[in-house]
């Protein structure tokens, strides 16, 4: 089963990306996860091929004015970060990529 998500893309108008529900992670718009929050390059681009989402890791960021740990968005195209940054905040065309926990 898939979840479709609408992403902003930069001069192009909304793009529909289906999505993997039944994997391992969940997209998110805020933030951060909290307790969910993905913190190592390794594990972001395991969950952006989980997600099967058309983008690329494009490497470490430190931004306070976007999502904490793996996000993707259209800043700089359509790419995924890791933000170690200590603050983050939800910000428009972006979402985060978080760990989906078990609801048993």
């Amino acid at each position: 089963e898939t979840m479709k998500f609408i992403l902003a893309l930069t001069s192009i108008l909304p793009m529909v990306v289906a999505v993997n529900e039944n994997g391992y992670y969940e997209l998110v718009d805020a933030a951060s996860c909290g307790t969910a929050m993905i913190t190592s390059e390794e594990e972001c681009k395991e969950a952006i091929l989980d997600l099967g989402l058309p983008r690329i890791f494009a490497g470490p960021s430190d931004w306070d004015d976007y999502p904490r740990g793996c996000w993707c968005g259209d800043f700089n195209g359509v790419n995924c970060y890791l933000n170690t940054h200590p603050v983050g905040k939800a910000a428009e065309g972006s979402f985060a990529l978080c760990k989906k926990f078990s609801s048993s």
